[in-house]
């Protein structure tokens, strides 16, 4: 281990944010078909089915609302890479530009 650490900033700031959003799209449009309505509430009855059917609508339910909020915080994710990409690149400059001043005269 040599206590370094290597980021590459094109990939942090262009290509993981692209396929952070990607997927965060994708874990959206696969919460939307399902809907947030409970499947089967109106069997009607107190029967076996009618509890199946509440249980699997509840499990809908709670995948829809992972899904949804799975997505959202994928796309945040792939904007907070960006971010930390562009702010590595402006500490590199602002850190390149101050040794350059230290070696001016004054």
């Amino acid at each position: 281990m040599t206590g370094e650490v290597d980021i590459y900033r094109e990939w942090t700031g262009t290509v993981a944010p692209q396929r952070m959003g990607a997927h965060g799209d994708e874990y959206a449009a696969a919460a939307g078909p399902l809907g947030s309505e409970a499947i089967g509430a109106s069997w009607g009855d107190t029967s076996l089915i009618s509890e199946c059917a509440t249980a699997l609508g509840l499990g809908a339910r709670y995948l829809h609302e992972a899904l949804t909020v799975l997505g959202s915080t994928m796309q945040r994710y792939g904007d907070g890479m960006h971010t930390a990409g562009r702010n590595i690149t402006d500490a590199e400059h602002g850190s390149a530009a101050a040794i350059d001043r230290t070696g001016e005269p004054a």
